[in-house]
This record gives C-alpha cells, structure tokens and sequence, in this order.
C-alpha cells in the first residue's frame, strides 16, 4: 500500500483542497490577471484573501463556468 506524504507547505495544503491564486487562474484561462480578478469581484464568485493575493476555489469557479460564458476570453464553457 502506497501512502502519499502530507503536504509540507501552505500553498500545498491550499492546493490540495482546489485554492488556487487569481494569478493561477487567470494563468490557466488564458487571461491578464487583473482582467480575470475584476471579473471574479463583479461576478461574486467566493474567493478568500492569503496575504497579498486572493485566492479562488476550485469548485466554486468551475461552478461559475459552467453556468457563464464571461470568463475565459469570451469562450462557452
């Protein structure tokens, strides 16, 4: 039986539970991250703040993509 190690830092134990960074994000999505970030206010989609950066879920924003077709250039998801 092969056991996985506990995360050994902050952002892993954040990544594990799907808190991924705005800039992370936008990264993935293919947006400037200020762009992405004003949508994510306008939109009220929940989002957490860690230090200097804002934090987005996962689920949360998956939930949000399903249902909108804003974010991500414009593209329906």
């Amino acid at each position: 039986m092969s056991t996985v190690p506990p995360p050994s830092t902050p952002k892993e134990v954040l990544a594990q539970a799907g808190w991924f960074s705005a800039a992370e994000w936008a990264e993935a999505i293919g947006e400037e991250e200020k762009t992405f970030w004003g949508k994510v206010l306008k939109n009220e989609i929940p989002h957490m703040p860690w230090g200097s950066r804002h934090l987005v879920n996962k689920e949360d924003l998956l939930q949000y993509l399903n249902t909108h077709k804003e974010l991500g250039n414009g593209k329906e998801k």
